[in-house]
C-alpha cells in the first residue's frame, strides 16, 4: 500500500484547518481555500467552516505547488471536476502534472455534451447568425455575428465568446459571454478544419487574441506549417495583385506574419500609408529619421539595420528595462539549465512522495521484468505484484536512490527547459532587443511600423505628442511583452530515465537489490515484516495509514519499515489516559496493541484481531 495514497485518504477525513496547518500552511490560507473549494465536492458549513476536502483536493493543491495552477485557473478546475463526478470519470491522478492534463480526461466528455457540427449549423441562420467567410480545400472559415453564432461556432473550446446562455457546455451558461465587446470593434475569424471541427482557431486582430482550442496563445513561429490557406486568405499580396484598402488592411495585421512575409508586404504599402515616420522607416531615410524621432533620453545614432529600427539610447527607462531583465533572467536560466531542473525537482515535483513513487515505479517494474528469473530463484516472487507488494515501499522511500534518480531525470531534462528559456527570450527579442551594454532600443520594422499606424504615431519627441519613453511603454503593452518574471518555465520536456540504461539509477538499483540477495536472512525477515504490515493495513487499518475509535488513534507516517528493527514510524494517541506521541519508531507486530490498548499477538490471536475489527 502507497503510504501517499493513504495520505490522501488521511486529508479526505482531517478538517479543513488541520489539513491547512499540517501541510500546506506555506500557501496563504485565503488561496488555500479558493484551490480546495474548487473541488465540488469540499465540505464546507453554513458559518464558511470549511469541514473536510473533495477527493481532488488535494491534487490541485499539488499542481498549485508545482506552478501549473494558477488563481485564474480555479474556475475551469471546478468545472473539469464537475464533469469528473458528473460522469464517473476514473481519473489516475498518478500521472496528472496539470490542469491541462485533466482537461484531456474530461474533454471527450465535455464534447460528448454537446451537439455535432452538422446540427449546430443547422441551428443557426446563416447571413443573421455567422457569415461563411472562406469554404475552402482543407480550412472553413466563419464571421459569427451574433453571440449564439459565437457559442455554436465555438463549441469543443475554451473561449469565452462562447459561454452564457446558448454555450453547449452546461458549466459556463452562468458565464459572461465576451462576443459583443470584441464584436464591437471588429470582426472575429473563425477557421475551423474541414475534417475534424473541433481542430479549429479564432483571430481577433483588433485586440490580438489568435488563440487555439484551449484558448491558449498561438505560437506564430510554429503555427504557419502547413496552413498557407490561411496566411493567403488574410494576406492575399502575397499571391495576388492587390488595391490599397487591401494592403492597408493587410499592414494593420502583419504581426502575425513571419518577418520575411511581413516585409514583403511593408516593401507594398510605400507610398500607401499616409504617416511620415513610417515612410522613412520602410524607405531606410536615416536623415528623416533623425528629424522624427528625438528626445532627452536618445543619445546616439538613429538608424535601420536588418529589418530593425536601431535607436540609441543614453540608458533603458521604464518598461524596457523591465524587458531587458527579463530577456536576461531567461538567458541565465538557460545558461544554468541543470541547477534549476534540479532544485524544481527536488523542492518542487518530487517534494511529494507520490509523484516520485510514480515516475520511479517504471523503473522498478523494467528491474523485475530483466530480473524476474534471479528474483524467482534468490527471493521466491512469482509476479510482478507480489514483488511490488513486497518491496516497491522500502526501495521508493530510499533517499539515496531518490539522489541518484534526480540527478538522472535533471540530465536527461535539463537541454529541454535550457531549449524553452531561450525559446521565451527569442520570442521577446522578436519585437524588442537591446545592445550589449543596454544602450540601444533595437526595434522590428514589421511589428513597430504596425504599432505606428494604429497609434497615428507620426514622430517621436517634444514636439511630438508621443515621447520615447511614453512609445516605448505603449509598444511594450501593446504586445504584451513581459516586464518581469513571475514563475520559472514549467512547460519543458521532462525525460524520465529507464532501467537498462548507462545512468545512476540503473546501477544503485542493481546494487541496492544484488545487497537484499546476498543477504538472505535480512532479506527473509523483511519479506515478512511486509506481509505483517500490508495483513494489518488492510484489516485493521481498513486501507488507510489512519485508525481511530473511542481509545485510541494510530496514524502510521511512513510504510517504509525498518527490517533491521522490525519498525515504522507512527503518530498515537491514547484517548484513555491521554498519552500521545508523534514519528516514534514502534515494532510492526505491536501496532495492533496501539490499535486496541491491549496486547495482541498477531499470529496466534488472529481470530481475536478479526472480531475486534468487525
Amino acid at each position: 500500500m502507497n503510504f501517499n495514497f493513504l495520505l490522501e485518504e488521511l486529508l479526505l477525513e482531517l478538517s479543513g484547518k488541520e489539513i491547512y496547518q499540517k501541510y500546506y500552511s506555506k500557501i496563504p490560507y485565503e488561496t488555500f481555500l479558493d484551490i480546495v473549494m474548487a473541488d465540488p465536492k469540499t465540505n464546507i458549513d453554513g458559518t464558511g467552516e470549511l469541514l473536510s476536502l473533495g477527493k481532488y483536493a488535494k491534487m490541485l493543491l499539488s499542481f498549485y505547488l508545482k506552478g501549473t495552477l494558477r488563481d485564474e485557473d480555479l474556475v475551469k478546475a471546478e468545472e473539469y471536476l464537475g464533469y469528473v463526478y458528473l460522469h464517473n470519470v476514473a481519473v489516475d491522478i498518478n500521472k496528472l502534472r496539470s490542469l491541462g492534463d485533466l482537461y484531456r480526461v474530461v474533454q471527450k466528455y465535455i464534447i460528448s455534451d454537446t451537439l455535432n457540427f452538422n446540427e449546430i449549423l443547422k441551428a443557426l441562420i446563416i447571413n443573421e447568425d455567422y457569415k461563411l467567410l472562406h469554404e475552402g480545400k482543407d480550412w472553413d472559415f466563419y464571421q459569427p455575428l451574433t453571440e449564439k453564432g459565437s457559442a455554436y461556432l465555438g463549441f469543443s473550446t475554451e473561449w469565452c465568446t462562447t459561454w452564457g446562455q446558448y454555450c453547449l457546455n452546461k458549466k459556463y451558461q452562468e458565464r459572461d459571454n465576451h462576443f459583443e465587446r470584441h464584436h464591437k470593434q471588429g470582426p472575429l475569424f473563425i477557421m475551423m478544419n474541414k475534417t475534424n471541427p473541433t481542430d479549429k482557431y479564432q483571430f481577433h486582430f483588433e485586440t490580438n487574441q489568435f488563440m487555439d482550442p484551449k484558448d491558449k496563445r498561438l505560437n506564430f513561429v510554429e503555427f504557419w506549417g502547413g496552413k498557407d490557406e490561411i496566411k493567403n486568405y488574410f494576406f492575399p499580396s502575397l499571391v495576388r495583385e492587390t488595391n490599397e484598402e487591401e494592403i492597408k488592411s493587410e499592414v494593420n495585421r502583419i504581426s502575425i506574419l513571419p518577418d520575411e512575409d511581413g516585409m514583403t508586404i511593408l516593401r507594398k504599402s510605400i507610398g500607401v500609408i499616409d504617416n511620415g515616420l513610417v515612410e522613412a522607416i520602410l524607405n531606410g531615410d536615416d536623415d528623416k529619421l533623425e528629424d522624427l524621432i528625438d528626445g532627452e533620453n536618445r543619445d546616439g545614432a538613429v538608424y535601420i539595420n536588418r529589418g530593425r529600427l536601431i535607436i540609441q539610447v543614453d540608458e533603458l527607462e521604464g518598461d524596457a528595462d523591465g524587458v531587458n531583465n527579463t530577456i536576461d533572467q531567461y538567458r541565465m536560466e538557460g545558461n544554468n539549465g541543470w541547477e534549476w531542473v534540479h532544485s524544481d525537482l527536488e523542492n518542487g515535483r518530487y517534494y511529494d512522495q507520490e509523484d516520485y513513487a510514480s515516475d520511479l515505479e517504471e523503473v522498478f517494474k523494467k528491474y523485475y521484468e530483466d530480473n524476474k528469473n534471479v528474483l524467482r530463484e534468490e527471493l521466491g516472487v512469482s509476479t510482478y505484484d507480489q514483488f511490488k507488494t513486497d518491496f516497491f515501499d522500502n526501495y521508493a522511500e530510499d533517499e539515496n536512490l531518490k539522489d541518484y534518480f534526480i540527478d538522472d531525470v535533471t540530465d536527461l531534462s535539463h537541454a529541454s527547459y535550457e531549449s524553452e528559456n531561450d525559446k521565451e527570450a527569442d520570442s521577446m527579442e522578436k519585437y524588442l532587443s537591446f545592445g550589449s551594454g543596454s544602450d540601444e532600443l533595437n526595434f522590428s520594422i514589421v511589428f513597430l511600423v504596425q504599432f505606428l499606424i494604429k497609434r497615428n504615431i507620426r514622430g517621436i519627441g517634444e514636439e511630438f505628442d508621443w515621447t520615447l519613453r511614453d512609445m516605448t511603454d505603449s509598444y511594450i503593452s501593446h504586445y504584451r511583452l513581459t516586464t518581469e518574471i513571475e514563475e520559472p518555465i514549467y512547460n519543458y520536456e521532462m525525460t524520465l530515465p529507464k532501467y537498462g540504461d548507462n545512468n545512476y539509477i540503473t546501477k544503485r538499483t542493481d546494487e541496492y537489490f544484488n545487497k537484499l540477495i546476498d543477504n538472505p536472512d535480512s532479506n527473509t525477515r523483511c519479506i515478512e515484516l511486509r506481509k505483517q504490515l500490508n495483513y494489518i493495513i488492510k484489516t485493521l487499518f481498513k486501507e488507510s495509514n489512519r485508525f481511530e475509535n473511542d481509545h485510541a488513534k494510530v496514524i502510521i507516517r511512513s510504510t517504509h519499515i525498518d527490517c533491521e528493527k522490525g519498525t515504522v514510524k507512527i503518530d498515537f494517541v491514547n484517548k484513555d489516559n491521554n498519552q500521545v506521541f508523534y514519528n516514534r519508531d514502534v515494532k510492526v507486530e505491536n501496532l495492533p496493541k496501539y490499535c486496541t490498548n491491549y496486547e495482541l499477538d498477531l499470529k496466534e490471536n488472529k481470530l481475536k484481531l478479526m472480531s475486534f475489527i468487525k
